[in-house]
């Protein structure tokens, strides 16, 4: 009886992997020309890297601030000023212009900007 069940579970187990795996193929297929059509699409009318284009050209103080904060490392090795946490640390900036702000942990950035903890 036992080797019955056993024949049954390993005969079972064949079948599912190979659904499963038909079943991965079909959906990985699914999105790679799913994924392609898009690419494909966006390459054609140039709108990802236009978008792009405008909002750097938009938002260049962030990026130059952005830039001189990882050059300069001033986050690495730093600690939060709220609750000390030295892990998972963010800049936040109050003036863009003069790369002004403190150093954050995740946590506290979120907290910051949802309005729950202020400066």
């Amino acid at each position: 009886m036992n080797k019955e069940i056993y024949q049954q579970s390993e005969k079972y187990k064949k079948i599912h992997r190979e659904s499963q795996k038909r079943y991965a193929d079909k959906k990985r297929a699914y999105y790679k020309k799913k994924n392609k059509e898009h690419n494909l699409k966006n390459k054609l009318s140039g709108y990802a890297a236009e978008k792009q284009k405008k909002w750097n050209n938009k938002n260049k103080n962030k990026i130059i601030s952005y830039n001189k904060i990882n050059n300069n490392k001033i986050v690495q090795g730093g600690k939060c000023e709220w609750c000390n946490s030295k892990k998972n640390l963010n800049f936040h900036h109050t003036n863009y212009d003069i790369n002004e702000g403190f150093v954050l942990c995740r946590i506290c950035h979120l907290l910051l900007h949802r309005g729950i903890m202020v400066e």
